[in-house]
């Protein structure tokens, strides 16, 4: 008798001979088909993705992997590292939320096994802790390390005497355990340690930052220029754009990694074809509500899946946002005194330490266990969210102090904190023919001009922009009534790169022309990149006219201004300010030093 799985064999084997012989081609699918777009597939075609996706973006809550996910480059960091031991064993380097910091503890010990050994975060008990720092040297050093109560203490001494440096993630969770943080930091056999962690403090009032760790660093990774490999690397990921459109997206994300790859998660819902620097913009700019994050389309939609943007867990709904996280937010930074709100707010990425001298340096030395430390919104991106939210659906209010500026450095600095680079390149140049950004790889002047206005306006300024023929074309006039007649300011703004002649034109309009020559105030701002302000300031007379140089940092996160008043000399030097664009309106008191003027209602 013959089975019906031996009938079956054979009824194929006919049927394959009988189609051969009717020279017939059989397709036998060995898995199931891939529909692809067609851009996606002239892609393939290409050779570019050999035929398929090779890359995928990372995660939003695991570490990314160079092997495996689009990478944005960590090289070199085994000579940064060793340059900021500076002789010392212990390094402790803290960083915001979803920065890097999990990607680069486990890519030092891929990329540098010789140097690093790093141990993959677990959970944060004591005996997970210690089984993992255990499994890691004895995989990196070769030896067993018996069992027993030195265990522990044995393998960190064969570490040391292998010179290699143990790299732990979430490292404020072990603070608490005594006998590890004895083993770790005082034995005299403990070997070199790199610590990462959002927080300082762990979860008992005796985790807070060993005394022994001297060498404490902040970390913000730099926006890195925009090579070949990492374009392709996108492109295998399904998402096609041109170098100056990823450094665009880089810059719109104020530089955070993690945002900017949930930023690339939306271009691949929206492409259809490659796009180019113009169409980046504009597809980025239409897709834009500043009120509406949950607008469906919009990058604000995907970006707020960002655990940088919008804080998850027991934080997630409105309701639960801590009230001094709402106070910094409206207010500015502020101390935290109690190590509970700390620890609560810095691990769910509420808030970071702020830089006293901020600069722009990638590791800022900081000592955060001083009593006066500050802290701050963790990036703009989540300072607009929340600001927004709150305004809509938890009536939150602010205003800024109600006295009239004493000067327009004094009122300008309400709009400076406003000017993100998403903010500013929201607003379409006046010019059609305009390309993307300028010569100088800014927005436009007009962009600048409309987005200050803009901020001014929120704030509950009348802000316009005059335009009168024959009196002057201001691009942001400001006008306040009070006892005494009240003030007028007039603000006129030109980009640096556009020269020294163009300047001296627009300050002679100050001159000639009544809308800005009968102002209370007048001001002649100017923009762009450092060298090219710092010479435009000195060169350009005051004569009562203040003279202004804005100079953002590539992702426009923070500005550098240059002050000369209108009554300066000729080539006085300007006086430096810094200001951070966190959405909290500043001023000048009397002593000319900075303030924050907008209290919470």
């Amino acid at each position: 008798m013959v089975s019906g799985s031996t009938k079956s064999r054979k009824l194929l084997l006919l049927v394959v001979g009988w189609c051969i012989d009717c020279n017939l081609q059989v397709f036998v699918p060995r898995a199931p088909l891939i529909t692809r777009s067609s851009w996606q597939t002239r892609w393939a075609e290409g050779g570019n993705t050999a035929g398929g996706v090779k890359r995928v973006l990372p995660s939003a809550t695991r570490p990314a992997n160079r092997d495996a996910h689009v990478f944005i480059p960590l090289d070199n960091y085994d000579s940064k590292l060793s340059d900021l031991f500076h002789g010392e064993d212990v390094l402790f380097i803290r960083g915001g939320v979803g920065v890097g910091k999990s990607t680069l503890q486990l890519d030092l010990a891929r990329q540098y096994p010789q140097t690093f050994v790093s141990v993959p975060f677990a959970e944060s008990s004591e005996e997970s802790w210690r089984s993992g720092i255990i499994a890691a040297i004895e995989n990196a050093t070769g030896q067993t390390v018996a069992r027993g109560p030195t265990r522990l203490e044995q393998a960190l001494k064969n570490l040391a005497e292998a010179e290699l440096t143990l790299v732990l993630d979430e490292a404020h969770t072990l603070f608490p355990f005594d006998e590890i943080r004895e083993l770790l930091f005082k034995n005299v056999n403990h070997p070199k340690v790199v610590l990462f962690s959002a927080s300082s403090e762990g979860s008992t009032s005796g985790g807070t930052t060993p005394a022994e760790i001297t060498r404490k660093f902040f970390w913000i990774p730099p926006i890195l220029p925009i090579g070949d490999d990492f374009i392709s690397q996108l492109e295998e990921a399904g998402v096609c754009l041109n170098a100056e459109s990823v450094a665009f997206f880089m810059k719109f994300c104020a530089g955070h990694r993690s945002i900017f790859m949930r930023a690339m998660v939306w271009v691949t819902k929206q492409q259809e074809a490659k796009w180019n620097y113009s169409q980046t913009v504009t597809a980025v700019r239409n897709s834009m509500d500043r009120n509406d994050w949950f607008k469906r389309g919009s990058i604000w939609e995907e970006l707020v899946k960002s655990r940088a943007v919008k804080v998850n867990g027991r934080f997630s709904e409105l309701e639960k946002v801590p009230m001094n996280f709402v106070k910094i937010l409206c207010e500015g930074p502020s101390a935290l005194s109690s190590l509970d709100e700390r620890r609560e707010m810095t691990i769910h990425g509420f808030v970071v330490p702020a830089q006293q001298m901020p600069g722009n340096e990638e590791f800022t030395e900081m000592d955060w266990t001083a009593p006066d430390t500050q802290y701050a919104v963790s990036n703009p991106i989540m300072a607009s969210y929340y600001r927004c939210q709150l305004e809509r659906f938890r009536s939150l209010a602010v205003r800024v102090d109600p006295y009239i500026p004493v000067s327009c450095l004094d009122l300008l600095l309400r709009a400076i904190p406003y000017l993100t680079f998403a903010r500013v390149v929201g607003f379409a140049p006046i010019s059609p023919a305009l390309g993307a950004l300028s010569a100088s790889d800014l927005p436009f002047e007009d962009q600048y001009n409309i987005a200050i206005k803009n901020a001014l306006q929120e704030l509950g300024y009348r802000a316009a922009s005059y335009q009168s023929p024959k009196h002057g074309k201001v691009d942001v006039f400001v006008n306040f009534d009070g006892d005494g007649g009240g003030a007028t300011f007039s603000m006129e703004g030109i980009m640096a790169d556009r020269g020294q002649p163009a300047v001296n034109e627009h300050r002679q309009r100050f001159d000639n022309l009544d809308a800005y020559s009968k102002a209370t105030y007048k001001v002649l701002f100017i923009i762009g990149k450092r060298k090219q302000v710092h010479n435009r300031v000195l060169a350009t007379r005051a004569e009562g006219v203040e003279i202004i140089g804005l100079v953002p940092d590539v992702s426009h996160t923070r500005y550098d201004i240059l002050y000369r008043g209108a009554q300066a000399e000729q080539d006085q030097d300007p006086k430096p300010y810094v200001v951070e664009c966190d959405l909290v309106a500043r001023g000048v008191d009397g002593n000319g030093a900075l303030t924050d003027c907008q209290p919470w209602i």
